[in-house]
């Protein structure tokens, strides 16, 4: 927190505040064992999650040296997580983004927990969430392989650590794998440390 003054230290407290919201609200919506609690902690979830993109390019951009992020290209980039946040409020639409099957028998539990389902504009969320995090990350990455040849492997460290918890999110969010939660935030937690 003494830090935060420094080049992108405000964006950074942002993005980390982001994570934290997204990974509380998905803990207690784990906890839920009725689908309105569920419902509730799945869509407060989103206020960390829609917030964590457009920071982390504030971040890099301050923290590379770029000043700040014009106004225009912020404001596209609020677009998307703002609409998301929107059709979440709104009963009529929530269910665009996930919903709970209304027929108890098509609901799926971890647990106790009921387990949302994608709506139909999930994935295009989900695309456009990863396309402006490893976009930020691969601008990161370059700046700092220009500045020195030092920076070159933190890069590489960097680029892993970040990778696998989005392999581990698009796995989870396909179902490819068999993966029943969301393995996301702990595997960032893990290389953090790394």
């Amino acid at each position: 927190w003494p830090h935060r003054q420094a080049a992108g230290g405000e964006a950074l407290t942002a993005a980390l505040l982001a994570a934290g919201t997204w990974t509380i609200c998905y803990a207690l919506e784990l906890s839920s064992t009725t689908v309105a609690v569920a419902r509730f902690w799945s869509g407060a979830k989103f206020l960390g999650i829609v917030v964590l993109a457009p920071a982390m390019w504030v971040f890099v951009i301050r923290y590379t040296g770029r000043g700040a992020l014009p106004g225009w290209l912020f404001a596209i980039l609020l677009v998307e997580p703002v609409a998301v946040l929107v059709l979440l409020a709104l009963p009529v639409t929530h269910d665009l983004v996930h919903y709970y099957p209304a027929d108890p028998t098509r609901q799926r539990f971890l647990g106790h927990a009921p387990i949302p389902e994608s709506g139909p504009l999930f994935w295009s969320h989900a695309v456009y969430t990863y396309v402006v995090l490893l976009g930020a990350v691969a601008v990161l990455v370059y700046r700092l392989a220009r500045v020195a040849a030092l920076y070159r492997r933190s890069g590489l460290v960097m680029i892993s650590v970040t990778v696998l918890p989005f392999l581990g999110n698009l796995l989870f969010n396909t179902e490819t794998a068999q993966v029943r939660v969301d393995p996301t935030l702990v595997q960032a937690a893990r290389d953090a440390g790394r």
